[in-house]
């Protein structure tokens, strides 16, 4: 991936980046930060996976002065057929250049489309780009980027055969996106992953900002009781106020967000298949959980436990 993006002129060093990485809640996450982000009035790349309908909507654009007229069914601002033609037609050669180099492996899809999205994102000249990584952290195609921030989320269990099977060594993997220059800001952990991130940034001389899922927020506790916050569930508030941590910093280092900018951008957010109510006789709802702790936190958003702790009366 390094060789890749090399032959490419390595486009990811000139884009400013919020990098997540984690086992739950990190597409929610990168999905709220590029909400707001666009309603700061930023052109904003995000690039998630894996994707719903298409796999155009891995990479998209948002950004308040471009018309969503193109892109796929669930996602209007997503790449275009014909920008990504174009983006390949321009890569093409140098893929193929470091794919004869057997040394290296074969080369994925997904590392292509890495690829690919750094170049759209930089030729389209994004103010910024929220980037999930895909699997992992450490060794996801990803991580050649230098953040300006590092998010990691909630750790749960999962892809334990190539992870690890253990919260500690999951959250060693995860870190791996940290590399010490970077704001650091990590949602509230187990206490095996935490001293884990911890390690990792004590090696590097930087201090997370560890995220209590205990916190209050003023925003979200006026949208939750105008019931315009559209991401339900108590994982969904935890994973709103990672957001915020971030998004506090980012003020803090001269990034020009406002309240308001974070109340619309959490307001219109979109993130479908998580917890999307699709029928209401029957009701039919859609998720994602593929695992033990997302399956509890479906049950209890199912049994409306969700806003308890923003307004128990």
């Amino acid at each position: 991936m390094q060789r890749l993006c090399e032959v490419l002129g390595n486009p990811e060093r000139d884009l400013k980046i919020i990098h997540v990485a984690g086992s739950k809640g990190k597409g929610s996450t990168c999905a709220m930060l590029a909400h707001i982000l666009k309603q700061g009035g930023y052109r904003t790349g995000l690039y998630t996976s894996p994707h719903i309908d298409h796999y155009r909507e891995r990479i998209r654009i948002l950004d308040k002065k471009k018309p969503e007229t193109q892109g796929t069914h669930l996602f209007p601002d997503a790449i275009s057929k014909e920008a990504l033609a174009e983006i390949v037609e321009q890569a093409q050669k140098k893929i193929e250049q470091v794919r004869s180099q057997e040394n290296l492996g074969r080369l994925t899809f997904y590392e292509v489309f890495t690829a690919l999205m750094f170049l759209y994102f930089k030729k389209e000249q994004c103010d910024w780009v929220v980037l999930e990584t895909g699997l992992g952290g450490r060794l996801d195609a990803t991580n050649v980027c230098s953040a300006q921030v590092a998010v990691i989320t909630t750790i749960s269990l999962e892809h334990t055969q190539l992870l690890g099977d253990t919260l500690g060594a999951i959250a060693r993997e995860k870190a791996g996106i940290i590399k010490g220059k970077e704001i650091v800001v990590v949602t509230g952990q187990s206490r095996e992953a935490e001293e884990e991130i911890r390690r990792r940034c004590a090696q590097l001389s930087c201090a997370p900002q560890i995220v209590s899922s205990d916190k209050t927020s003023e925003i979200l506790k006026k949208l939750y009781v105008q019931r315009r916050f559209p991401l339900k569930g108590k994982h969904q508030h935890k994973n709103a106020l990672t957001v915020l941590a971030v998004l506090e910093a980012l003020r803090s280092s001269g990034c020009a967000i406002s309240e308001e900018d974070i109340a619309e951008g959490l307001r219109h957010v979109f993130w479908p298949i998580r917890f999307e109510q699709v029928s209401e006789k029957p009701v039919v709802l859609l998720d994602g959980a593929h695992d033990a702790l997302s399956m509890t936190a479906l049950l209890e958003t199912q049994r409306g436990q969700d806003e308890l702790a923003l307004h128990p009366e």
